[in-house]
């Protein structure tokens, strides 16, 4: 996207609060792990970056930065000095944003200091399951809760598990925001018939699923059928017959 068009989209926004005086408007940051581990390693570039995006949010008259750093310390490509370093970055941040699976948290946040530095703390309550070629099977893009029979790492994998875990680590309630989807995560059955929660997979499907695409598979009802599982607290869709029937796309409930 050129930045003629960026510019009309953040001018757009700008209008909108005028007419939506109690909205709130945050500005995505992120890149690659490298350019992160950059950003943060100098007292100049924070103190750089701090001024910069102070600016552009008046500019704009948007309300806070929303930090997708993914992730300090974690990625293979990062630098143990990521987590401290990070932290001085939040001195310059007004909100962030990050995941939950509780191995991510632990090595990549100083979370008490959070609750110091910025505003708000955005949970990423989503892409708890994935499909990988280790572990090809379908599962709940942003399940509330665990299934029963699920246990261990698998256990956490959920909204409940994440929120509980930041908060034991001293995340303030007062600061947690609840994030969720707006699209879904499409797998390829291995067998159309066999479309259940853990079903093998063989692919992923046209990766991410936006919300008005998933409107219109819930509207061909013909074609696709939306299930809802009690025990996660999430739905999934799935084909009803074998050309469409492979497709499976855990989504929100919205």
């Amino acid at each position: 996207m050129c930045e003629t068009k960026k510019l009309k989209i953040f001018q757009g926004f700008s209008q909108l609060k005028k007419r939506r005086k109690n909205l709130k408007l945050l500005v995505c940051i992120t890149g690659p792990n490298p350019a992160f581990s950059t950003l943060v390693s100098s007292p100049g570039t924070i103190s750089i970056f701090a001024n910069h995006s102070y600016t552009y949010l008046k500019k704009f008259n948007l309300d806070g930065i929303d930090i997708d750093w993914e992730f300090p310390v974690w990625s293979r490509d990062a630098r143990k000095t990521d987590r401290t370093e990070f932290t001085l970055l939040l001195k310059a941040s007004q909100d962030i944003y990050f995941p939950g699976p509780p191995t991510i948290t632990k090595v990549a946040y100083d979370v008490p200091s959070f609750n110091r530095y910025v505003d708000l703390v955005q949970v990423m309550n989503y892409d708890f399951h994935v499909f990988s070629y280790l572990f090809p099977f379908v599962g709940f893009n942003a399940p509330l809760r665990r299934l029963n029979g699920e246990a261990g790492i698998a256990g956490k994998m959920n909204s409940e598990a994440a929120m509980a875990e930041y908060a034991k680590m001293g995340l303030w309630s007062n600061k947690t925001v609840f994030g969720i989807p707006a699209y879904g995560l499409g797998y390829r059955l291995a067998n159309w018939r066999v479309n259940k929660p853990y079903a093998p997979a063989t692919s992923t499907v046209d990766d991410y699923t936006n919300f008005d695409e998933i409107c219109k598979l819930l509207a061909d009802r013909q074609r696709y059928t939306y299930v809802w599982n009690e025990q996660a607290a999430s739905p999934y869709i799935h084909g009803n017959f074998h050309i469409h029937g492979n497709k499976h796309i855990p989504t929100d409930h919205i």
